[in-house]
């Protein structure tokens, strides 16, 4: 299949190893019984993150996304899409770990931002997770759960965050893809390429914070990969901000140009 990528063969390979290993500690096979691998190369590919501009209009689109419409469902849904596509581009978080997500899960604290006012960030405790469970995944806008809180009648903390107003369960996935496209078609996005994906969201969190200068062992811990994982899908960043300081110019110069 040409559209399966290398360094998911190499990733699938090292996880079928891992299972021989534990067999063969287990005495459940032998050393004759380990497959003999063909060499893959991995290409490494840079991730498909969103410029600023590309951004600042898909946040702004969401912004009058859900109003003027008489289906309450629809407007529901609409609402918990909106906050939920924000929250994934502010936490780094993975689709199925903020869809997972209960209540219980998110505590709320204060910070002063340069400006010295009161900014409400979140601490995340991720249970359902690919690379397992992490705690205090420190996110931005932790506005955005307190905006949640007002759509929706599960609170508890047992109570899914994003959930369905009928049954209480996680709201469906067809439902955030169906919006997911909408929302893409509706704006300049759609003529991007590749298109854009719930996944392009984690991408845009971890560029806009390598822009931000933000150490890129807190960037890997926070979003749970390696640091190793950041450099090679990320590197490209550095290279942008490296231009920007080799091509900046002082304002004296600027004046004479």
């Amino acid at each position: 299949n040409p559209e399966v990528r290398n360094v998911t063969l190499v990733n699938e390979r090292a996880t079928i190893g891992h299972m021989y290993k534990w067999a063969m500690e287990k005495g459940y096979v032998n050393q004759s019984q380990i497959p003999v691998w063909s060499e893959i190369r991995k290409i490494v590919a840079y991730r498909n993150a969103m410029q600023r501009e590309e951004y600042r209009v898909l946040y702004t689109y969401l912004r009058n996304w859900h109003k003027n419409l008489d289906n309450e469902r629809e407007v529901y849904e609409r609402q918990l899409v909106r906050d939920f596509i924000l929250i994934l581009a502010n936490t780094g978080l993975r689709f199925g770990e903020l869809r997972h997500l209960r209540w219980g899960n998110v505590r709320l604290f204060t910070e002063k931002d340069e400006n010295g006012r009161d900014e409400v960030k979140s601490r995340i405790d991720v249970e359902i997770s690919k690379t397992g469970r992490r705690q205090d995944v420190i996110g931005m806008r932790g506005d955005l759960f307190q905006r949640l809180k007002k759509h929706t009648e599960f609170t508890d903390a047992g109570d899914y965050i994003f959930a369905d107003p009928k049954t209480g369960e996680m709201l469906s996935k067809k439902i955030y893809y169906r919006h997911w496209d909408e929302i893409i078609a509706n704006t300049g996005l759609k003529s991007k390429h590749p298109k854009p994906t719930f996944y392009c969201l984690r991408h845009t969190y971890a560029t806009f914070r390598l822009l931000e200068d933000v150490p890129v062992f807190d960037i890997a811990e926070n979003m749970g990969t390696s640091v190793k994982f950041i450099e090679e899908h990320y590197g490209h960043v550095k290279r942008i901000q490296r231009s920007q300081v080799l091509t900046r110019r002082t304002r004296k110069a600027e004046q004479t140009k």
